[in-house]
């Protein structure tokens, strides 16, 4: 066999700050699934959420309504499958992030369930959180979120202030037994130009940083969209992504009070030899 493009999949750091003061990255956290595309309401709507298999667990959606306030809704699965409503019947009109709550049973969904989230009016799919089995990472997927959740501009200056947020993610190789060779990670889409993004300087790093405001040192040192090789510490020495290894990407985001908000994205992905 031989590895593929859906072999990669983009998984958390054990921390992801939602705020300018708690830290930021770490080690991988293979439960936490990060979105580049997606997440995207078609307008604003409630959200129903559907899971394929019986289970007992509860889970929070967050998001922006039409005012770009941050807001929240709770979905009950009671020893049930199917469709459920949230508590309030919330209004979003972009999602954050969705995570499963503790304190219910079981710990762990079926290794087979998928968890879908839908947009009630128009039946729309915005996202899936996935049991082992069925998980890109081989692990319980039990949040599912965007880069730079509340990101804020900075406050008024002249000449305007730019304020740089980081946050880290991971590339893993999901593959069961091939490397990914030649290998390196490219920024391909990033319409509104305030992102860039480096590479930690060895695979499966674990670099953290005091908050999203810092930047990270274990990088290899440039914060632009040029392409990157990966960097394994074994040898072969450069451009090696070996099946279940992790590369750790680095994402800033650039803003001045004159940003416009709204919604941006940036693309980043995995390229080589071995596809």
């Amino acid at each position: 066999m031989v590895v593929n493009a859906n072999d990669f999949v983009f998984v958390g750091a054990a921390n992801h700050a939602e705020n300018d003061t708690d830290p930021q990255g770490g080690a991988i956290d293979k439960n936490v699934l990060i979105t580049m595309f997606g997440l995207e309401m078609t307008g604003p709507d409630v959200l129903n959420m559907e899971c394929s298999e019986t289970l007992t667990a509860s889970y929070r959606v967050t998001g922006r309504d039409g005012a770009g306030t941050i807001v929240t809704d709770d979905f009950a699965f009671t020893a049930e499958q199917g469709p459920v409503q949230g508590e309030s019947g919330t209004t979003f009109h972009r999602i954050l992030k969705v995570e499963k709550l503790t304190g219910y049973s079981p710990t762990t969904v079926p290794a087979s369930a998928v968890v879908g989230f839908f947009e009630e009016t128009s039946g729309f799919a915005v996202g899936y959180l996935y049991g082992s089995g069925r998980s890109p990472s081989g692990e319980e997927i039990t949040q599912v979120r965007r880069l730079f959740y509340g990101a804020t501009r900075p406050a008024v200056t002249s000449p305007p202030t730019v304020k740089v947020m980081y946050e880290k993610f991971f590339i893993l190789n999901g593959h069961a037994t091939d490397s990914l060779s030649a290998g390196y990670i490219k920024r391909t889409y990033d319409p509104s130009g305030l992102c860039a993004f480096d590479i930690e300087d060895e695979v499966d790093g674990t670099e953290s940083v005091a908050n999203r405001l810092a930047a990270p040192s274990n990088v290899l040192g440039s914060f632009d969209g040029q392409d990157k090789l990966i960097q394994d510490a074994a040898s072969p020495p450069i451009g090696t992504l070996a099946a279940g290894e992790a590369q750790g990407v680095w994402v800033s985001l650039s803003v001045t009070h004159l940003t416009v908000a709204g919604v941006g994205q940036v693309n980043i992905q995995a390229d080589g030899s071995g596809f």
